[in-house]
């Protein structure tokens, strides 16, 4: 939507983290990671992602709209 408003859709996250492991001088499996979701409706998301040199975990994280306990 024009105003902003409605993100529905496929979306994909690229992390480089080769830069990341140079400058701690270690050496790295992957140089950069994709990740792709789909997302519906308003909720407010975060896509966390937990590293290492050679490998990774992401998840679907996300906060309480307004009113939800």
């Amino acid at each position: 939507k024009e105003d902003g408003t409605e993100h529905d859709g496929i979306y994909k996250l690229v992390y480089h983290v080769k830069p990341y492991f140079d400058l701690l001088g270690q050496e790295t499996f992957y140089p950069f990671i994709e990740v792709v979701f789909e997302l519906k409706g308003t909720t407010h998301y975060h896509v966390p992602i937990t590293l290492s040199p050679y490998g990774y975990s992401t998840y679907r994280g996300n906060w309480p709209e307004k009113g939800d306990k």
